[in-house]
């Protein structure tokens, strides 16, 4: 082996090194930067409000003694229909889809603001 030969090898050793040594830094800084951007996901995450503001009708259904429910109402019917009038909820299951009802027990019902004597 000749001098120049060894003294190749030495640099391309320390070539390698140091490429490793920077790869190592890059996939450091990498991981320190996607630590940084999920950590500042999750604290915005925490900061979010996780209260759901419930609307008029709502609001109405349980401020008067009534309870959130769901039931198979006409095609027509959006959320929280007027349990007090006939129909609202009386259509055949093809007719139907779910909806957010106010069950307001019985002798009562729901008239779009609150529960109410039948």
């Amino acid at each position: 082996m000749t001098g120049s030969d060894v003294s190749g090898r030495r640099r391309l050793a320390r070539l390698s090194a140091v490429v490793t040594a920077l790869l190592l830094l890059v996939a450091i800084g990498c991981w320190c930067q996607s630590s940084a951007v999920a950590e500042t996901l999750l604290s915005a995450a925490k900061a979010a409000p996780t209260e759901v503001v419930a609307g008029p009708a709502e609001q109405g259904c349980l401020s008067s003694g009534g309870t959130v429910s769901s039931a198979m109402c006409c095609g027509s019917a959006g959320d929280f229909p007027n349990t007090c009038l006939i129909g609202a909820c009386g259509c055949g299951p093809d007719s139907s889809h779910r909806v957010r009802i106010c069950d307001c027990g019985p002798g009562r019902c729901f008239d779009g603001k609150g529960c109410v004597k039948q």
